[in-house]
């Protein structure tokens, strides 16, 4: 019998954040799962909203290409896609195509049979879009709040910083 090989896939949307948070759960998931460990891909501060995650993807679709990956593992479903649930159903699919598959770690509903796995994507790809949604609401009503208050709103330049 043989082992997959997993590629494990982490990522947060800003440089704040740290996307190592994710990998007890994803490298846990892939002990239970009997996977061993493959390549750890990292993206840090870039947006699966804006798709700035897809020069990422291309690396896990390569590795399942060249038979040195299986699966790709992911935390959860928005951490690979936000931009809804066809993007993230077309991932799945690109990962069959490629002769590969994508599961998630803390969402395993997903990880199903295709046509349950599909369903319950097209689920969590809605969720996802609506999270990023909402975030960038709050984000706009504090700038305006700012923006009326007379303080910076976004990112401060290199060196300043801001006690208020």
């Amino acid at each position: 019998m043989t082992t997959d090989t997993a590629v494990r896939v982490l990522r947060v949307s800003t440089g704040g954040q740290d996307e190592k948070s994710q990998q007890p759960d994803v490298d846990r998931y892939c002990a239970e799962m009997t996977y061993d460990l493959g390549p750890l891909i990292t993206m840090r501060g870039k947006s699966a909203y804006h798709g700035e995650q897809e020069s990422a993807w291309a690396e896990v679709l390569a590795l399942f290409d060249s038979g040195a990956a299986q699966v790709a593992v992911c935390w959860v479903a928005d951490r690979i896609e936000r931009r809804g649930i066809e993007a993230l159903l077309t991932k799945q699919r690109e990962a069959r195509e490629h002769g590969g598959r994508l599961e998630f770690s803390n969402e395993r509903a997903l990880n199903g049979a295709e046509a349950y796995a599909e369903l319950a994507s097209a689920f969590a790809g809605f969720g996802a879009r609506q999270e990023s949604m909402r975030k960038s609401e709050r984000v706009k009503i504090k700038h305006a709040a700012n923006r009326t208050a007379g303080l910076p709103t976004g990112k401060l330049p290199v060196g300043l910083v801001y006690n208020g």
